[in-house]
């Protein structure tokens, strides 16, 4: 099952042609979805309404506009903006030498958001033996190379017509791979990429001060030094769970949704299981509260306490944050006031500036510790509390839910709280961490 959430949209734009004095609408209006433009540089028009911005890709310079709804065009990295009134219908091409061409569209513009038109001229032909080709998606940040030549996004580059390597990649996603076919036939491409939920983050070990001052259980301040580790992009997902123990009666629609009503023994024989089935090391061994954990081992594990806390804060770039990777919980969690009483698809919120996604809100995770008061000398590498101590009857649990209300309860991400490893809540999850070999 595939879940297409990245969209990289590849236009190619006609150059070295000599043209007569029509124009020729080469690709209709249509809106791209995924696009910022209308974030970074849009306009109000003379009402104070925002503009829709219409993208007119084109090799025709000096290319005018007018019409009712127009407003004024600038020209941005080969690429013409024009911003148009709400509820515009059409718009005109005008060029010395060229026929004015009144252009209507099959639906009306809707206000800041941005669309896309492909223009071109006719007339006296040559033979075309190159293209300009524009480079647009989300996210930004996506890797895209052309016959194996990196392109860096949002530029200009020129091909000459025939068959081309395209490759995209982007952190999250699954690599893609394919043929293209640069022709004047063929000027528009979209390239869906899958989402890899199984992706892993390296974090960079350091030195870190761990705990909070709000709460008892949070106290005290201490100093943690981390080894590198790896850790889940994402939470769990069910159709993950479910193709690793074969456990679990999930609908089709839910399964890029967080596994939930996970136990902690639940959490740690998907781990053994996942490392088995990817040939790594087992990293537990015994049952009950004999559980063992072998940190030394290559396998899948449940993250420390120490580690948790720690990659939902930023690892070494922290940014002093409340929320993992903000201080406006909306940006990055599904929370009480948002969920609608419902957990939602791992990824959809902001991720944090290491790339992980849903350290607040979403649903809870499970860590490896035992749960007790931390203990306030340096700890380097902690596991946490010793399970023997009669005290210690519960594990470690992170990160808030969809049903945690920030009117009431502290979500930031240094919030504590713990369950028994034998309790299932509908709000409970968890993500998988490795150890980096030394």
């Amino acid at each position: 099952m595939s879940f297409k959430l990245l969209s990289v949209s590849i236009v190619l734009l006609m150059a070295g042609v000599s043209f007569g004095a029509q124009f020729e609408i080469a690709k209709n209006i249509e809106q791209i979805t995924g696009d910022l433009s209308a974030q970074k540089y849009g306009q109000k028009d003379i009402f104070g309404q925002w503009c829709a911005i219409l993208k007119v890709y084109s090799d025709i310079s000096d290319l005018q506009f007018d019409g009712q709804g127009y407003e004024k065009h600038d020209y941005r990295d080969g690429i013409y903006f024009v911003y148009m009134q709400q509820d515009s219908r059409d718009i005109i091409f005008k060029k010395e030498g060229y026929d004015t061409k009144k252009h209507a569209f099959p639906f009306s513009l809707n206000s800041n958001t941005v669309y896309g038109i492909e223009i071109r001229g006719t007339g006296e032909e040559m033979k075309i033996t190159e293209l300009s080709v524009n480079f647009t998606g989300k996210p930004e940040n996506s890797e895209i190379s052309v016959d194996g030549k990196p392109i860096r996004y949002g530029r200009n580059i020129k091909l000459r017509t025939g068959t081309h390597e395209l490759s995209v990649s982007g952190p999250g996603y699954y690599k893609m791979n394919k043929k293209i076919e640069v022709n004047t036939d063929s000027t528009l491409f979209n390239v869906d990429l899958e989402r890899d939920y199984g992706s892993e983050v390296l974090v960079k070990g350091s030195t870190f001060i761990m705990g909070n001052n709000n709460e008892e259980l949070e106290k005290p301040l201490h100093k943690v030094t981390l080894s590198d580790f790896y850790i889940g992009m994402f939470e769990v997902t069910k159709e993950i769970y479910n193709s690793v123990t074969g456990e679990g009666s999930f609908k089709q629609s839910e399964f890029n949704f967080p596994v939930d009503s996970i136990t902690w023994y639940d959490a740690v024989e998907f781990c053994n299981k996942l490392s088995e089935k990817k040939g790594l090391k087992k990293c537990y061994s015994g049952s009950g509260e004999n559980i063992k954990c072998d940190f030394s081992a290559n396998g899948y594990r449940l993250p420390t306490e120490a580690e948790w806390e720690y990659a939902a804060g930023g690892g070494p770039i922290y940014l002093g944050y409340k929320y993992s990777g903000s201080d406006i919980i909306d940006e990055v969690a599904w929370h009480y006031s948002n969920s609608d009483g419902r957990s939602h698809p791992a990824g959809t919120k902001r991720p944090n500036v290491l790339g992980i996604y849903d350290m607040t809100g979403n649903v809870y995770e499970w860590c490896w510790d035992w749960c007790y008061y931390y203990k306030s000398e340096y700890q380097t590498d902690p596991t946490g509390a010793d399970g023997s101590d009669p005290n210690v009857y519960s594990r470690v649990l992170r990160g808030s839910s969809y049903k945690s209300d920030p009117v009431f309860s502290d979500l930031g991400y240094k919030s504590r709280t713990h369950s028994g490893p034998e309790s299932a809540d509908s709000d409970g999850g968890f993500r998988i961490a490795r150890s980096v070999r030394r």
